[in-house]
């Protein structure tokens, strides 16, 4: 397996915690969204799968930003939080040339389509859903709205297993649940085991018949984490516990 480590391409000095992720993994780009753990401070990066960066720690100046998605070049934004004059605010940010396709306070964000997003203006009652064209920012007339489809997505994660530990496994010991996904006739096995401080997070690659891989993915674990990886193809992606670094094997 080929470890890459995303956020060595990060220019600020951690420890910024990632507060969200998200990935188009048509065009192989990761979206995360990191926030200062003092000031709250909201910055932004894109990284392509292989680890090159595309932005860098883009600073968001409004705190109540958070990111919704990324779609080709662009990345979606709406607001957050209780205590801000109005709960409405949609972003569209193109990412390569740092050119902002739409700021405004008006519209709230309902749903993601290709090319499309579905909104609400805000003065507006339930029912009347508007919709603006991604790559220019504009409204949509109703009549000219397309045929919406959903971006295409093969992101998929593990799940956990729930019956008898499986026979290629049977000399493995492991502690709490069980993870598996497949990647065409191999099976990917995910479990933590105990240390004498903590825990290690371990993958094994196998066959029906025996484990070709083994490999610690994450070690000096304090706790055990709920869900250990998302899986693109023939890759995989997992966060650090202490929520700093995004580390990513092609397997």
């Amino acid at each position: 397996m080929t470890k890459y480590t995303i956020n060595k391409a990060f220019q600020r000095k951690f420890p910024a915690i990632i507060w969200k992720i998200e990935v188009d993994n048509q065009q192989k780009y990761i979206a995360v969204e990191t926030r200062e753990p003092d000031s709250t401070d909201v910055f932004i990066s894109v990284i392509a799968f292989n680890g090159n960066p595309i932005l860098l720690d883009y600073p968001l100046l409004e705190k109540d930003w958070t990111l919704d998605s990324i779609q080709s070049t662009y990345l979606i934004f709406k607001k957050i939080g209780e205590n801000t004059p109005t709960k409405e605010g949609l972003l569209i940010l193109d990412f390569v040339t740092k050119q902002e396709i739409l700021r405004s306070y008006e519209y709230s964000l309902l749903d993601v389509y290709t090319s499309v997003l579905k909104v609400k203006h805000r003065l507006f009652a339930s029912g009347m859903d508007e919709y603006i064209q991604l790559e220019s920012g504009q409204k949509i007339q109703q009549a000219a709205v397309p045929q919406l489809t959903r971006p295409t997505n093969n992101i998929a994660y593990p799940y956990a297993i729930e019956f008898q530990k499986p026979a290629v496994l049977d000399k493995i010991d492991y502690d709490g649940s069980l993870w598996m996904s497949k990647l065409d006739d191999l099976y990917l096995w995910c479990f933590h085991q105990k240390q004498h401080k903590g825990y290690n997070l371990k993958l094994c690659i196998s066959d029906l018949n025996q484990i070709l891989v083994s490999e610690v993915i994450l070690e000096d674990l304090e706790k055990q984490i709920p869900q250990p990886y998302f899986q693109v193809g023939n890759q995989i992606f997992l966060m650090s516990y202490n929520k700093q670094e995004i580390v990513s094997y092609l397997v």
